[in-house]
C-alpha cells in the first residue's frame, strides 16, 4: 500500500502486489483487480522490477484520505488513520514465461505500508544548550549525497493542525515538506530538506523560545552538512508562514528568501523585512491572511520595499503556473500572489496551501534566490 502526501492529506493511492516471478504485461487490464469501496484508474508494471504491479486508485474516493480534521475550524487538530485495503484479483494473469496466475476467489488485505516521499525522511530530536529545548525534526538529504557538495536548506514549517509529539505529522498533512523532497523538484534542484515539528504554538502568545530552538537547529544543520549558505530558505503555511516571518523579523539577514503561504503578521513590525527577497501566496476569500498581508504589504510598501502584485487564477482548482512565472519575472523584492477564489472561510484559508506548493514557478523562484 502506497500512501502519499498531497496538498490536502495523505492518501492510500496505489496497491503493489507483487509475484514469484515477472508478468506479461499485455495480459494486464484495468478489469484485472478489484479494491473493495475504492475505484481503479489503472494497472501497470513496476519498470523496475516486472514481479510488481501497481494497481492505482483514484484519490478523490472517500476511503482515499488517511489524515483528517478531529475538530474542523479554526484551532483544528489533524489525526491519521491507518492504511488499509482489501484487493482481489479478478481475471488470471500470465507471467512471462507463460504460466498462469489464477484469479483469487477472495478478497486479501493489503499487509505492508508505504509512505511514498515522506520514508525519504530521517526523524530526530534537536537539543539546544541556548534554549534548553528539545525540538523534533526531519531531516531529508538527497540521493547520491555529497559531503564535499554544496545544496541549498530549505525549511517548512507546519501549521497549527499537526501540533503533535509524533514527528511524522509535518509530513503527512500535506505536501508542505514532502513537495522539495520529491523526484520532480530534486531532479532540478538537489536540495537538503528540514521539517521541524513543533507540538506547541511557536509564535505570538504561545512559545515564542521554540523559534530560538529552530533558528539553533538551522544552524546546526548548516554545522553538520554541505548547506550552501548563500541559499538559506524557509517556508510555512498558516502559523508556519507566521512563525517564518516572526523569524525573518528577528534575524531580518538570516535567511535568503522566504516563501509564505496563507498567513500574516505585525504590519508594523514586518517594517523591517523591506529588503527581504518574499513571494507570498493568500487567497482572496481568506479574511484573516488576506486583509492582514494586505496591511503588511502597506507598511513595506511605506518603508520602501519593491513590490509586485498579481491576481492568480484557478481554473479548475489549480493555480495558473503561467501568470505566477509573469509576476515573477517582473523586478521586485517581494511579489504577491492572491488566488481567486470563489469561497470564503477557514475552507479558503486551508485550500490555500492545498494547491500553493504545487506551484512550480513559485517554488523554482525560490531557489533562484541567493545572498
Amino acid at each position: 500500500m502506497i500512501c502519499e502526501s498531497l496538498g490536502e492529506g495523505q492518501k492510500l493511492t496505489k496497491a503493489v502486489i507483487e509475484y514469484k516471478e515477472p508478468v506479461d504485461a499485455s495480459s494486464l487490464t484495468a478489469e484485472s483487480f478489484a479494491v473493495k469501496n475504492r475505484t481503479v484508474t489503472g494497472v501497470s508494471l513496476c519498470g523496475r522490477d516486472p514481479r510488481r504491479v501497481i494497481v492505482a486508485l483514484s484519490a478523490s474516493d472517500e476511503d482515499a484520505a488517511l489524515t483528517y480534521f478531529e475538530n474542523p475550524g479554526p484551532g483544528e487538530t489533524w489525526k491519521r488513520r491507518p492504511a488499509s485495503l482489501m484487493i482481489r484479483q479478478c481475471r488470471d494473469l500470465r507471467t512471462v514465461s507463460g504460466d498462469v496466475l489464477p484469479a483469487w476467489e477472495d478478497f486479501a488485505a493489503g499487509q505492508k505500508e508505504i509512505e511514498a516521499v515522506a520514508d525519504r525522511f530521517t526523524q530526530h530530536v534537536f537539543h539546544s544548550d541556548r534554549t534548553g529545548r528539545d525540538l523534533p525534526y526531519n531531516l531529508f538529504l538527497p540521493d547520491g549525497y555529497d559531503e564535499g557538495g554544496s545544496y541549498p536548506l530549505v525549511m517548512f514549517i507546519h501549521d497549527r493542525g499537526p501540533l503533535s509529539e509524533d514527528p511524522k505529522t509535518a509530513l503527512r498533512q500535506g505536501n508542505g515538506a514532502t513537495i522539495w523532497a520529491s523526484d520532480e523538484v530534486q531532479k532540478e534542484h538537489p536540495c537538503i530538506v528540514l521539517a521541524p515539528q513543533f507540538a506547541r504554538v511557536p509564535c505570538g502568545d504561545g512559545e515564542p523560545d521554540m523559534l530560538e530552538t529552530t533558528f539553533d537547529l538551522y544552524e546546526d544543520i548548516m554545522d553538520r552538512y554541505a548547506v550552501d549558505r548563500k541559499r538559506l530558505y524557509t517556508t510555512g503555511q498558516s502559523m508556519g508562514c507566521m512563525s517564518s516571518i516572526e523569524m525573518g523579523i528577528r534575524r531580518p539577514d538570516f535567511f535568503t528568501a522566504f516563501l509564505l503561504v496563507a498567513g500574516q503578521w505585525d504590519a508594523g513590525k514586518m517594517k523591517v523585512l523591506k529588503d527581504a527577497k518574499m513571494t507570498i501566496i493568500v487567497s482572496r476569500g481568506d479574511p484573516r491572511a488576506f486583509s492582514g498581508m494586505n496591511e503588511a504589504l502597506v507598511s513595506l510598501d511605506d518603508a520602501g520595499a519593491q513590490i509586485e502584485f498579481s491576481p492568480i487564477d484557478q481554473p479548475e482548482g489549480i493555480p495558473d503556473n503561467s501568470q505566477m512565472e509573469e509576476l515573477l519575472a517582473r523586478p521586485a523584492n517581494i511579489h504577491y500572489a492572491v488566488l481567486k477564489t470563489r469561497v470564503r472561510g477557514f475552507e479558503c484559508h486551508m485550500g490555500t496551501w492545498k494547491v500553493a506548493y504545487g506551484i512550480k514557478a513559485a517554488r523554482d523562484w525560490l531557489f533562484v534566490q541567493s545572498k
